[in-house]
This record gives C-alpha cells, sequence and structure tokens, in this order.
C-alpha cells in the first residue's frame, strides 16, 4: 500500500523501489501509480532525482499521517496535525450530539478522542517550546468551547474572555497539558 526506500543517495532509493515495482509487475502484474512518485532528499543534498519526470523531487511529502520535510522541519507536520484533531474535536467532543452529555464526559472524549491524534504524531518531534504553546493554546480552546461558560450581565467582552481563558487553564492544568505529555513521551 505505501512503499518508502531510505538510501545515502535519491538515485539509490529510487532504485530500491523500481526493483521491488519489478517484482511487483512480474509476480502480480501490479504497477506504481505515477501521481504517488516522489523523491525527497536531504536539505543541503547535492544530487537530484535521476529522473525528474517519472520520480519529481518534492520538499516534503505525507507518510503514514506524518508530514516529512527535507529540512527536518515539524512545522508542516504540526499544522497538518492541528486540521486534523479539530476535526476530531468537532467530530466528537464538540459535536452537536455531545452537547446533550455531561460536561465531565465530553471532557473525557477530548481527551479519547484528539489526544491520540497529537500522541502519534508528536512521536517522532523534538520538544520545542514553541510548539508546544501552541499546543496547550489549542487545548485551552477546545476546553473553553466545552466549558460554556456564559457571560454574566453587564460583563464587558475582554472580561468574559478572560474568566473563560482562566477557568479553561485550569482545567487543562488540573487534567495536564497535552504539551508536557507531548515533552515526557519523547
Amino acid at each position: 500500500d505505501n512503499l518508502f526506500a531510505v538510501s545515502r543517495s535519491p538515485g539509490g532509493a529510487i532504485a530500491i523501489l523500481e526493483d521491488f515495482e519489478q517484482q511487483l509487475a512480474s509476480k502480480w502484474g501490479l504497477s506504481i501509480k505515477p501521481c504517488s512518485r516522489k523523491c525527497i532528499a536531504a536539505a543541503g543534498c547535492p544530487e537530484l532525482s535521476p529522473d525528474m519526470v517519472k520520480w519529481p523531487q518534492v520538499e516534503s511529502f505525507v507518510a503514514l499521517g506524518h508530514v516529512l520535510s527535507s529540512d527536518g522541519n515539524i512545522r508542516p507536520c504540526w499544522q497538518n496535525t492541528r486540521k486534523a484533531m479539530w476535526r476530531s474535536f468537532w467530530a466528537n467532543a464538540g459535536s452537536e450530539r455531545a452537547r446533550e452529555l455531561p460536561r465531565p464526559l465530553r471532557i473525557s472524549l477530548l481527551a479519547k478522542s484528539v489526544g491520540p491524534t497529537l500522541d502519534y504524531r508528536c512521536s517522532r518531534w523534538p520538544p520545542q517550546q514553541t510548539s508546544g504553546k501552541e499546543v496547550n493554546s489549542m487545548q485551552c480552546r477546545m476546553a473553553a468551547s466545552l466549558l460554556g461558560v456564559l457571560r454574566l450581565p453587564g460583563e464587558d467582552a475582554a472580561d468574559y474572555c478572560r474568566r473563560r481563558n482562566r477557568a479553561a487553564g485550569s482545567l487543562c492544568k488540573t487534567i495536564g497539558f497535552w504539551s508536557h505529555r507531548w515533552f515526557k513521551r519523547s
């Protein structure tokens, strides 16, 4: 289903895949789709793909849910993960149907449905303070959405947002910030 080859050079990796493709063709009559062919080389590698038409060289690609970049940057993977986490949130704890659930159950559903998405993706990321703060901020925004803190009569928007964010931050601190879990796992 997914084939990856690693070598010291782009040509070496492509040779492995073309050998594999010959075996696929001879034994099962299968081939690699043209749109599935990609070549990525580490940043600074002087060699290019030996066949840019058949094996186009890219700066990043998706592999098993991870976005791998030629320079090792986790930012594209984090951006992809953030989208996946929000999709999971809105499909589970943040859904219309979940609003009928008691608040503790919705908080538990948040941890069970969104947390594993981050756990899987961050497993290859080195700890980074900036991304860690973004992870925690997103967790707090999701928690704030689930808490249902109501605006008090006469309360201005800025005070309401601060009070809501404090409540969400307190909850996240109690249940454990996701960035702490990421840093401990690495």
